[in-house]
């Protein structure tokens, strides 16, 4: 399958005939080609950004996955030197 293939593999078929039905079964199998490529570029721009956003998500997990261990001895630490948020 290739990006410009007939949306859903729908086409007119082939035309036999006048020159008005061979034109007509032209315009359907271009208009289904541009649908069917204006989807698949769609997904896969769509695609592109989830994957994008799944990275950035991901990483910013991984990096409080590593810090959060260390907040009990931050917290420790600044008792001991004498530090009170202002909201107590």
């Amino acid at each position: 399958m290739t990006l410009f293939s007939p949306y859903r593999q729908i086409s007119a078929g082939s035309a036999s005939g006048s020159i008005d039905a061979k034109m007509r079964q032209m315009v359907d199998q271009l208009v289904s080609r541009l649908i069917g490529a204006f989807v698949r570029a769609f997904m896969i721009i769509l695609g592109l950004v989830v994957l994008f956003l799944h990275i950035i998500v991901g990483s910013i997990v991984l990096l409080l996955w590593l810090i959060i261990p260390l907040f009990p001895v931050f917290g420790l630490l600044l008792s001991v030197v004498g530090w009170v948020p202002k909201w107590f």
